[in-house]
C-alpha cells in the first residue's frame, strides 16, 4: 500500500474518533509553517483554533513565530536550523536528539510544506502518532476560495473545528502607548510588497503622500520600509516635496514585534498585497490595501475594518506565473491618488468595530 493511500485509509478512520473524542484537549500538537508573513497571518485562525484544542502547541519555523510566541499563540517556536529540521528530508533519517525532544509525546503533527517529498512524510510519521500535510497548490489561482480558508485545510482535515475564519491577534501589554505618545495621531503607509510588480508605481505614492499631508496637516506620515524597500524608498524620498518630508517619518527595517505595536496605535494603515498589511489587520488597525495584478477576492484582509481598492483592468487579477513575467503592468494604470483617497476617507469615516 502506498503512503499516500495507508494516509487517506488512516486519516479518515482517525477523523471520526478525533471529532468523537473533542471535549478531551489533545496534550501536544506540533506545527510545521516556513511561509511568508502574509501566510502566517492567514493562518491564524486554524492556528488559534489548534492553540485551543490543546494544552502545548509547539512551532517549528521562521522568525516570524516570534511574535506568535509573544502573542501566547504558540508555547515554543524553534527555527528549523537549530533543531536539525533537514534530517526529516533525508533517505536514511536519523533525528537529532533536539528534534526528538520537540516531538516527543506530540499526539499531532501538521505541516505546511513537504507535499512533495516521500522521504519527508515518512520521518514525519515516525515522530508523531499521526500526521496531516498541506497538499493544497500555492500559491492559489485567481477566483480560489479565501486564503484563509486554503491555509485551514490541515487543521479542518485533522477533525478540529474553526468557526471563525477571521485573523485576529491581541498584543499582551500596553506597549502601543509608547507610539502614540511618540507619534500622536498617525497614518502608517507601507509601500512596498514581496514583488515589486504588486507595488503601487512610486510617482502615484509620493502624489498620494502629497495630498494627505494637505488633507490631514496634523497627522504623522509613518513611511515603513524594510530591506526589500530600501531602493524604491530612495526613489520614492526623492520625489517627496521638502514640506512634506517635514510630516513623514521613515521607519527602517523595525523588528517585526515593535512593528506590531506600531501598526496597532496607527490610526490608519494603507499598504500594499503584503505580509506588513495583513498583519496591521489582525491586529485591528483600519486598513486600506491597493492590489495591481493580484486578487482581492482571495488575498484582501476579510476583516471589517478592512478595505481594498482593486484594478479593474481587463487582465487582472492575473495568475502569479503571469505577474512575474508581465512587462506592461497596465493594471496599475488603473489606480490614482484620487481613488485611493476616496476610500480612505470612507474608511477613516467608518465606526466599525476593531477587535
Amino acid at each position: 500500500m502506498t503512503l499516500r493511500r495507508k494516509n487517506r485509509l488512516f486519516s479518515k478512520e482517525k477523523m471520526v474518533i478525533f471529532k468523537k473524542g473533542m471535549a478531551e484537549k489533545l496534550k501536544k500538537v506540533v506545527i510545521i509553517h516556513q511561509g511568508a508573513l502574509g501566510d502566517l497571518i492567514n493562518t491564524l485562525p486554524g492556528i488559534q483554533a489548534l492553540r485551543s484544542a490543546c494544552d502545548e502547541l509547539i512551532a517549528i519555523g521562521n522568525s516570524y513565530f516570534r511574535l506568535l510566541e509573544h502573542c501566547q499563540l504558540v508555547n515554543r517556536f524553534f527555527h528549523p536550523e537549530a533543531v536539525g529540521f533537514y534530517r526529516l528530508f533525508l533517505k536514511e533519517f536519523q533525528p537529532e536528539d533536539s528534534l526528538q525532544k520537540i516531538f516527543a509525546d506530540a499526539e499531532l503533527a501538521l505541516s505546511w510544506l513537504g507535499r512533495s517529498s516521500e522521504n519527508y512524510q515518512k520521518n514525519l510519521s515516525k515522530l508523531a502518532n499521526r500526521i496531516t500535510i498541506f497538499k493544497g497548490s500555492f500559491p492559489p489561482p485567481p477566483g480560489s476560495e479565501h486564503i484563509t480558508k486554503i491555509l485551514a485545510q490541515p487543521i479542518i482535515q485533522s477533525g478540529i473545528e474553526i468557526t471563525d475564519f477571521i485573523p485576529r491577534m491581541s498584543l499582551p501589554d500596553e506597549k502601543s502607548r509608547d507610539f502614540c505618545a511618540k507619534f500622536g495621531r498617525f497614518f502608517a503607509l507601507h509601500p512596498g510588497s514581496g514583488s515589486a510588480k504588486k507595488n503601487l508605481p512610486v510617482d502615484i505614492f509620493a502624489e498620494l503622500l502629497s495630498a494627505l499631508s494637505e488633507l490631514y496637516p496634523d497627522r504623522k506620515l509613518i513611511l515603513l520600509l524594510g530591506h526589500a524597500e530600501q531602493v524604491p524608498g530612495f526613489e520614492l524620498l526623492k520625489k517627496i516635496p521638502k514640506p512634506v518630508l517635514t510630516q513623514a517619518q521613515i521607519i527602517n527595517n523595525l523588528d517585526l514585534i515593535s512593528l506590531a505595536y506600531l501598526l496597532k496605535s496607527a490610526e490608519l494603515y494603507l499598504g500594499m498585497d503584503s505580509g506588513v498589511t495583513h498583519l496591521a489587520s489582525a491586529l485591528g488597525a483600519k486598513t486600506l490595501t491597493i492590489f495591481g495584478p493580484t486578487d482581492p477576492k482571495l488575498w484582501a484582509p476579510p476583516q471589517k475594518w478592512a478595505r481594498a481598492l482593486a484594478s479593474d483592468y481587463p487582465c487582472a487579477p492575473c495568475s502569479d506565473e503571469k505577474r512575474r513575467n508581465c512587462q506592461e503592468l497596465f493594471c496599475w494604470k488603473q489606480i490614482n491618488k484620487d481613488k485611493i483617497l476616496k476610500k480612505l476617507k470612507s474608511l477613516l469615516e467608518t465606526k466599525e468595530p476593531s477587535s
